[in-house]
């Protein structure tokens, strides 16, 4: 792991998460933005109105796609967020399957099991949840990865542990950092992602993320629709 990850998720993965074969990859969602320049959303690495700042979406979209052969099926999450013309909410799991399946993964190997309401990593949790529980079928092998970018991973491994359905269900959890997948095939993406956590942004999300994980032990985390209005 890098210095710059560490920051965001202190401890060690063990390398063997990136070579194993998973029955199901969870793909976590991003906050979008609108382009009115190309009339499209789009997933870039910060947005604004988000109190985060970071979102890395296109990097989660890349990521998926390099590590789609280890997966019998990828699960993308993701909430919506409100069409700056239109007024729709429109679907964050589906523009992220969009974006997956243009980097060449098969349509066989990709679930959009994403909700409207869901905009937010608990959401992400009780969905993926919820699928598996209509779809036992495809828990034959009990292992479940989920692809998040750093400084996301330490909270959202904390939710996904802290529910007791795994558990019971006898899933084994294993984070997949994006970052890793990536530069592990483009090892000049290292500077790329380095120059992102170490910008007023990634120090922002870096406060806010300590916020949330310090709440969420303290069991005063309120999961919000995480993106504002200005």
């Amino acid at each position: 792991m890098k210095d710059f990850q560490k920051r965001f998720y202190p401890d060690e993965i063990n390398p063997r998460v990136y070579a194993q074969d998973y029955g199901l990859v969870t793909v976590l969602g991003a906050v979008m933005k609108w382009d009115p320049k190309v009339k499209d959303w789009t997933f870039p690495d910060t947005v604004e109105q988000y109190s985060g700042l970071l979102v890395m979406g296109q990097y989660r979209a890349w990521a998926a796609a390099e590590f789609y052969d280890h997966a019998q099926v990828l699960l993308v999450t993701g909430g919506s967020d409100k069409h700056p013309v239109t007024g729709e909410k429109c679907s964050r799991s589906a523009e992220l399957t969009r974006r997956i399946r243009e980097y060449g993964v098969p349509e066989s190997k990709l679930v959009d099991i994403g909700k409207i309401g869901a905009s937010h990593t608990q959401g992400n949790v009780e969905n993926t949840i919820a699928f598996l529980t209509a779809h036992p079928e495809l828990l034959r092998e009990r292992r479940m990865g989920i692809i998040s970018p750093t400084f996301q991973a330490k909270r959202a491994e904390m939710m996904y542990r802290d529910n007791a359905w795994f558990r019971q269900n006898g899933v084994e959890l294993s984070m997949l950092l994006v970052e890793d997948i990536l530069t592990a095939a483009h090892p000049e993406l290292e500077n790329c992602f380095r120059e992102i956590y170490d910008s007023f942004a990634g120090n922002a999300c870096l406060w806010m993320e300590t916020q949330g994980i310090e709440d969420f032990i303290a069991k005063k985390y309120a999961p919000q629709n995480p993106v504002t209005t200005r």
